[in-house]
């Protein structure tokens, strides 16, 4: 365990008024882990982006949220349940910043991961 080291999970109902709350608990994330502004900020607009996605694909039913950081990297794992014929969305990346989406049992699962730069 590090200085920087945390995690916590969030269980909230698949409503879109919500959102904000999830990209401020992002933004405190990146606060916690001491990201330079611009790049938390980054990390908080993909959080609210895969959250809305989630939100939608989850059809009114709940959706989960894990935070967590190291001294490498802040992560944020969001499933909500899904459809079987229903593909996951695209998964991205940038520079210091990835999304991935999976489908597995029933679930999307979204792993973002936002380096922390050296």
């Amino acid at each position: 365990m590090t200085p920087n080291s945390f995690e916590f999970t969030v269980s909230l109902p698949g409503d879109a008024r919500f959102l904000k709350a999830v990209s401020q608990l992002a933004t405190q994330s990146a606060d916690y882990a001491q990201l330079p502004a611009d790049t938390g900020a980054e990390l908080a607009g993909e959080v609210e982006r895969a959250a809305a996605t989630a939100i939608g694909r989850a059809a009114g039913g709940p959706i989960e949220i894990v935070f967590s950081g190291s001294d490498t990297a802040v992560t944020v794992t969001i499933s909500c349940t899904s459809s079987a014929d229903a593909p996951h969305p695209t998964s991205s990346g940038a520079e210091g910043i990835s999304v991935e989406w999976t489908s597995s049992m029933g679930r999307h699962v979204c792993h973002i991961r936002q380096r922390i730069p050296a």
